[in-house]
């Protein structure tokens, strides 16, 4: 439950930068992507508008493993609504407190690109776990 409650909270604070502060960090994982990329002959160069979306689908991809694991451990059964709605309060919250930082917006398209990054953790969450129990039982 702490760990769910840190990434949570790791998330609302990624929001509170301002938009100069934000840009800087996005820039930074920029250049050292395409400058790898580089180094790889790899003929492919991220945007800062693709750092950013990729940000966000895999900070929530890595929340949705948390909070699948953290509702299955304490709930104990398959508590799929519940889980959905988190899926969809927790980016909702994280675009509005964005609101109030400046420069910053609120993006209903970063709404679907954090829920479908929860969705993909939760998926890999779950196909994970019924290997896992398949091959105990075996």
């Amino acid at each position: 439950m702490t760990i769910l409650l840190v990434a949570c909270l790791l998330i609302f604070h990624n929001s509170m930068y301002p938009l100069a502060q934000s840009d800087l960090q996005s820039g930074a994982v920029m250049g050292t992507l395409n400058y790898l990329l580089g180094k790889m002959n790899l003929h492919f160069t991220f945007t800062q508008f693709a750092v950013r979306k990729l940000a966000h689908f895999t900070e929530y991809f890595l929340f949705g493993i948390i909070l699948s694991m953290t509702i299955w451990t304490f709930t104990k059964n398959k508590c799929i609504f519940f889980e959905l709605f988190l899926f969809l309060a927790v980016p909702v919250a994280d675009e509005t407190i964005q609101i109030f930082y400046d420069g910053r917006t609120s993006s209903v398209r970063d709404v679907m690109i954090d829920f479908f990054g929860c969705l993909a953790g939760m998926a890999l969450y779950r196909v994970v776990r019924r290997k896992t129990r398949s091959a105990k039982k075996a």
